[in-house]
């Protein structure tokens, strides 16, 4: 199998080396690595752990792990979200005054669009999630559902 990027050519040899050939010297540059050392190499950059030390995560552990972060926040995210339409257009507004509940659920959705704000929009994971972006919540329940005033009793 052989692999081309621009200037460079890297071709799996018989014997299971990888060998890089570099057209863009005069006389063209040749490299050929044994798996050993491609091993090392990638120790050195970061993209494995190195046997025998302390295992430090490695740069590709560390955006597999952002990754999965990214997803489950978008995930919260969405469960905030049904939560609040449900709220707002299943609780009884007739009969109570919910909207200390519904300011919480709105401040739960606001910090949720605060947490993702910076990647919801270009995400694309392998994993996708459906996001809907946010409308801007308030404390009070959309028009459709009226909260009853509250009533005080004076005693006088």
């Amino acid at each position: 199998m052989t692999e081309h990027i621009p200037n460079l050519t890297i071709t799996k040899l018989d014997n299971g080396n990888q060998r890089l050939e570099d057209e863009s010297f005069g006389d063209g540059a040749i490299i050929d690595l044994h798996p050993i050392q491609i091993r090392l190499l990638a120790e050195r950059v970061g993209l494995i752990a190195s046997i025998g030390t302390d295992h430090q995560p490695t740069i590709a552990e560390q955006a597999r792990d952002i990754d999965r972060l990214k997803r489950n926040m978008l995930r919260v995210r969405e469960h905030a979200l049904q939560l609040q339409h449900q709220f707002r257009t299943g609780a009884d507004w007739a009969h109570a005054d919910l909207s200390f509940e519904m300011g919480q659920i709105n401040a739960l959705v606001d910090l949720l669009d605060m947490a993702v704000d910076d990647f919801a929009d270009d995400y694309t994971a392998s994993d996708p999630v459906p996001f809907a972006p946010a409308k801007k919540s308030a404390c009070t329940p959309a028009p459709s559902s009226p909260v009853a005033p509250m009533q005080l009793e004076l005693e006088g």
